[in-house]
Order: structure tokens, then C-alpha cells, then sequence
């Protein structure tokens, strides 16, 4: 038998004490670790804690109920990329520059980004009444982030998934952070399986190697996310764990997809594939916190949980609040969020007062316990005195400013103070005024009734948009403007083989023959054909005598909007039997910023038929050497004039 000596026994029990004590001392003084969750396209009720009942989300259920969740937070813009760069600046998108969501895919992108220097001349098509100042396609890099806040002060940064901030300069790795897995120009993956290709133009995430053939892009982040903790449990860590999920496109795993289609849909929250991306995110969270209790950091981490912009509909529905994804109603900019922050917020507590994106970095910055920089320009506001429960937030208002056209969305600016909301638009009517608190679903506009509320946030918003040197829509001098014409064809019978998009304007064949030539909005006065062809025929009524047929197309490459392939007509006298008069093939034009209306006439002797049949074939796909390589086609086709 082996003796120790008391003495030894003695010392060891004291070394081991003190070793507990000195772990316990380190703990309590070591900066808290930080992981910002940031789900793409989330719609604010598309979790169960916000009242889903179709959606399925224990895992972030969970830890909402363990920390502060906010109920009115606001994304700082209804699109992506301007809201990711306020979260990372702590500025409003248009203090940035970057106020819609970059288009990576642009020629016009690459060619900038070989130069350095941002587009200056603004933008606006034909169809346009307005020209909009053009938008950075990147973040710059002179603007201080919250990732190159934290890792000066220790802390060893990682982002994982969907960036969409620029280029390859101007990825997460030159913004900030040690590691990158998957941030790069991309909004959206091309596929959400590996080897995440759609096709040549979008082969993949080139900061994500494929490794496993069909693994689901919301699982790989998560196991990403996790050997990023294990690997760095025992430093201090700030993780941005972005996912790619739920943009488009729709896809997820079977199994999941397959259990929510045999679910009762929860008004218009349906779709079983979302609900099975959702799903995944949500399984993602549960890996997460799983590693975090494996290595006891729950204990000493920050969880920030958030979206970008509002829910996409018809996807999903944000119901009560109108809209989603894009619009400046609620549904556009009101996110799900909370804030886990153990031993500082209590469980289960609640904030109404609201918040924006723009609040993130001074936050976090506090939370860590580390001094704001001086940062010129910062917009945002520490929120840990509501999170903790000391005081209410003494801002005066917040604000939105988006001067793009997208759709049929005009240029807008957005001023909420206190329960009031101005909505001010660049085209169109000009005010929308609602009362949040008792209107939530923004049904009942207010602005005729309270000219002097209106008045009174108007001249705050200006104030506002004159000191962040917001950049406005102006007059277009090139706009095609609708024009009315006479002509033999109107108000005749028409019939389409193929039926129409109902996206842009109401889809209704009656625009072909109502005796207005559309300008160059193809939301109005146009019929648009995604992937099919155009074939019309008209009935007369009547054997009439006309010389010429004529129909107007548009051409938007950078929409998606191509010339037909090739246009021709057909005349007949019983409706069953066609004749041929001509056929023409039609030169595209291989460039991505044509924007035109074309008009394919078709002159001949007199004929006398009451049916004739005009088909404008579809190119069907964008060609190889387009940006959308691939893609589905429009083909947007006007007044078919018989003279």
C-alpha cells in the first residue's frame, strides 16, 4: 500500500481550491463570447415564439423565452444588403450609399470594382418617371465594422454564410474577420445542395468548397458554426452566423418538406418547403447551443437573433402586418429579434419600444463592455439600458429612405415617431400616414384627416435626409409615357393559347386591344409571358379591309426582358384555317443595359379577313452570354394595332 503524506494531501486540496477559484475569477472577468444570428427573408410571424402556428421552431422558441424579445424592431431597409450593412456600420443605409441590395451580377459590378469608384450618374428606364441615384455595390472599406471593432479588442471573428456586401475586396475577410466560410458577393446560393451550382454563370460559393455531394447548405453552416466554437472555446469569439436560408430559391430536405405537407396550413403560412428551410434554421440554432452547453460557454455568450427584411409573399404571410419583403409597410421592415444575454436580461421579458439595425453595433459594443469608437456619422443606439431593464429609449424617430423603383414600389422615405408612420413616395401620392397602435395593418391612412401630423414629420424627415446626405429621385428626361390610338382592333374579341403573367399589372388580354400603346413601365399596358409565347387571335367581327399590323415589345435585358425570337402573322376567314402573310426573326441585341420599346410592323396589300393571329415566340431562357444565364424569360408584348 502507497502512503501520502498528510502534508502533500494538504497541498494538493488547497492548489486545487485555488485553481477553481482562479477559473471562476477569469470567467466573471472575461469579455462575454457574441454569436449574431441573422436568418435571410424572415417574415416577423414566421416563428412559433411571434404566434406561427405552421412554422416550426422550438430550438429558437426556446431561447427567445430565455432572454428579451423586441416587438417592434425594425430592419433599416425592406431589401437586404443596405440592412447588412447597417448592422455592420451601425449607420443608416443612406449615410452609407448602399440603400437597395446589390446587384452583384451586373456587368456594370465588375467593371466598378476593376476601377474602385462607386457609379455616380443615376439611373431610370424608359418606363420610368423618375431617374434614381445609383447604388454602391459594396461596403467601403473606410467604414469602421463591429467585426473590426471586436477583434482589436481580443476577440477572434468568424462569419459564416450569405454576406452580400461586394466583391471579392470587400468580402467578410477585408471587413473584419479571421475566418469566412460562404460570405461572398452572392444574395442568394445558387443551389441549396452541395456542390450549390445552378449553372455556369453560378457555379457555386466560392468561399464554401463542395464536400459533400447533396448536403444541405442550412446544415453545413451549422457544422460550420460548430467547429468554429470548438475550435475556439477557449478564446473569446464573435461568430456572424448568416444564413443563406430562407431566400430563394424555395428548396429543402424531403423528410422535412414531406411532414409539413400532411400539416394543417396556418392561414396563408403553407408552403411546405419554406416551413422545411425554416425548420432546418431552426435545427441549425439547436447544434449551436448544443456545442455551446458541451463546452459550458452558454453561461458567458450572446445571442443576437434578427432578420434582414420582411417575410416574401406570397411565400409566406406577415399577416397583420401588410405586405412583405420590399414594400414600405410593416410587413417590409418589422423583424422577428431577441437577445439572449445570461445574468443581464431576464427571461421571458418583452420590449415594445422600437429599434432598428442601425442599433446592433453600439449594442454589442457595450454588451462586451467595450468603448464605442468615435465613430463620424454613427446612427445607432446602445440598447442595453432597455435590455436591462433601467431606462426607455429617448430616440426622437426612426427612418428609412429606398430611391429605387422595384416593381411597381416607387421611390420612398420612411419616418416612424412614436405610434405615427409617414410614408412619403417620389411618384404617386405623395403622403400615407398611419397610427401603428391602433392600425398595426396599416389600413386606415390618416394623412387627408391630419395634414399638420403629416406636415410636422415631414419636416423632421427632410431635416433627416439633408444631414445623412440622402440622395433623391429626380424628373426623367427620357420617359415613354402611355399614349392613346386609334385603330380597327379595339374593344375586339381576343384569345390567348397561352395565358399570361398576372405578376405585372392584372394580367388581363383585354390591354392588347384597349387602344393604348404602353410606355416603357411594363407594369402598365403591357401583358408579360414568363417562358411562353404570345399567341393572339383576333376576331374582327367582321371581314374588315387593313393594310398593316403592328405590335410594340419591350426589351429590359437587365429585367429579365428579351425581344421575341421571331413574329408573325396569320389571317384567316373561318378561325380554323390560317394562312401565313409573313414571318419575322428578330435581332435581341447582346447587351445588358438595352432598354427599349420595339415595334415589329407588318405591311402588305389589303386584306380583307376577320380573323387574324399574331404569335411572338419567347426565347424561353436568358441566353449564355446574360448575367441570368439560364433563367426563365420574359417577353412583355403591347397594343396589337390592325390599320
Amino acid at each position: 500500500m502507497i502512503k501520502m503524506d498528510r502534508n502533500f494531501i494538504v497541498i494538493t486540496i488547497l492548489l486545487v481550491i485555488l485553481t477553481g477559484c482562479n477559473r471562476r475569477e477569469q470567467q466573471e472577468s472575461q469579455k462575454p463570447n457574441i454569436i449574431f444570428i441573422l436568418v435571410d427573408d424572415l417574415g416577423w410571424r414566421d416563428v412559433g415564439y411571434m404566434g406561427s402556428r405552421f412554422y416550426e421552431t422550438p430550438n429558437i422558441d426556446k431561447l427567445a423565452g430565455m432572454g428579451m424579445s423586441f416587438t417592434n424592431a425594425y430592419a433599416a431597409c425592406a431589401v437586404c444588403s443596405p440592412t447588412r450593412a447597417s448592422i455592420m456600420t451601425g449607420k443608416y443605409p443612406a449615410r452609407l450609399g448602399v440603400t437597395d441590395w446589390i446587384h452583384f451580377l451586373d456587368p456594370a459590378a465588375a467593371e466598378t470594382a476593376e476601377k474602385g469608384e462607386h457609379p455616380q450618374e443615376y439611373v431610370g428606364d424608359i418606363g420610368q418617371k423618375l431617374i434614381c441615384p445609383p447604388n454602391k455595390y459594396w461596403l467601403d472599406l473606410k467604414e469602421i465594422t463591429v467585426a473590426e471593432i471586436l477583434k482589436d479588442a481580443g476577440y477572434v471573428t468568424a462569419h459564416i454564410g450569405k454576406w452580400h456586401l461586394g466583391p471579392e475586396k470587400w468580402w467578410p475577410e477585408n471587413q473584419g474577420f479571421d475566418f469566412n466560410y460562404g460570405g461572398a458577393d452572392l444574395g442568394q446560393p445558387p443551389s441549396y445542395f452541395d456542390p450549390y451550382k445552378r449553372n455556369e454563370t453560378r457555379p457555386g460559393i466560392p468561399t464554401l468548397k463542395p464536400r459533400k455531394e447533396g448536403e444541405y447548405l442550412t446544415d453545413r453552416e451549422a457544422d460550420e458554426a460548430v467547429r468554429f466554437i470548438t475550435e475556439h472555446k477557449d478564446t473569446t469569439f464573435f461568430l456572424n452566423l448568416w444564413h443563406y436560408a430562407v431566400h430563394t430559391p424555395i428548396q429543402a430536405k424531403d423528410d422535412i418538406v414531406q411532414k409539413y405537407t400532411n400539416k394543417t396550413p396556418d392561414g396563408d403560412q403553407k408552403n411546405p418547403v419554406y416551413a422545411a428551410m425554416i425548420e432546418s434554421v431552426d435545427e441549425a440554432l439547436g447544434k449551436v447551443l448544443l456545442s455551446l452547453e458541451e463546452y459550458n460557454l452558454m453561461d458567458n455568450t450572446i445571442i443576437v437573433f434578427f432578420s434582414d427584411n420582411g417575410g416574401l409573399v406570397p411565400k409566406t404571410s406577415n399577416k397583420p402586418l401588410r405586405i412583405g419583403k420590399g414594400y414600405p409597410y410593416e410587413g417590409g421592415i418589422r423583424e422577428p429579434m431577441f437577445v439572449f444575454w445570461p445574468g443581464k436580461v431576464s427571461p421571458e421579458s418583452v420590449c415594445d419600444v422600437p429599434v432598428t439595425s442601425v442599433d446592433f453595433l453600439p449594442t454589442i459594443c457595450s454588451m462586451a463592455g467595450i468603448t464605442i469608437p468615435n465613430i463620424e456619422g454613427l446612427d445607432g443606439q446602445d440598447l442595453t439600458p432597455l435590455l436591462i431593464g433601467e431606462e426607455d429609449s429617448n430616440r426622437e424617430a426612426i427612418f428609412w429612405h429606398f430611391p429605387h423603383y422595384r416593381g411597381q414600389i416607387f421611390p420612398y422615405s420612411i419616418i416612424r415617431k412614436g405610434n405615427y408612420k409617414l410614408l412619403k413616395r417620389y411618384e404617386g401620392k405623395t403622403f400615407e400616414l398611419y397610427d401603428l397602435d391602433n392600425d398595426i395593418s396599416e389600413t386606415n391612412d390618416l394623412s387627408d384627416s391630419q395634414p399638420e401630423k403629416v406636415k410636422e414629420l415631414n419636416a423632421l424627415l427632410e431635416e433627416w435626409l439633408v444631414e445623412t446626405n440622402a440622395k433623391i429621385p429626380e424628373p426623367n428626361p427620357n420617359y415613354v409615357a402611355p399614349e392613346e390610338i386609334e385603330h380597327l382592333g379595339i374593344g375586339k374579341s381576343l384569345m390567348l393559347k397561352e395565358s399570361p403573367s398576372n405578376r405585372y399589372g392584372d394580367g388581363s388580354s383585354l390591354v392588347l386591344l384597349d387602344g393604348w400603346l404602353g410606355g416603357g413601365n411594363q407594369g402598365v399596358n403591357w401583358l408579360g409571358f414568363q417562358g411562353n409565347d404570345c399567341v393572339a387571335t383576333i376576331d374582327l367581327q367582321g371581314v374588315e379591309s387593313y393594310t398593316k399590323v403592328s405590335a410594340r415589345f419591350l426589351q429590359k435585358n437587365n429585367a429579365w426582358i428579351f425581344l421575341p425570337e421571331k413574329v408573325s402573322v396569320e389571317v384567316s376567314n373561318d378561325g380554323k384555317n390560317f394562312v401565313l402573310v409573313e414571318e419575322k426573326e428578330i435581332d435581341p441585341l447582346r447587351k445588358a443595359d438595352i432598354n427599349r420599346v420595339k415595334e415589329i410592323e407588318f405591311s402588305f396589300y389589303p386584306k380583307e379577313h376577320r380573323y387574324l393571329r399574331l404569335t411572338a415566340k419567347n426565347i424561353q431562357f436568358c441566353p449564355e452570354w446574360h448575367q441570368g444565364a439560364g433563367d426563365t424569360a420574359w417577353l412583355f408584348v403591347d397594343e396589337i394595332v390592325v390599320e
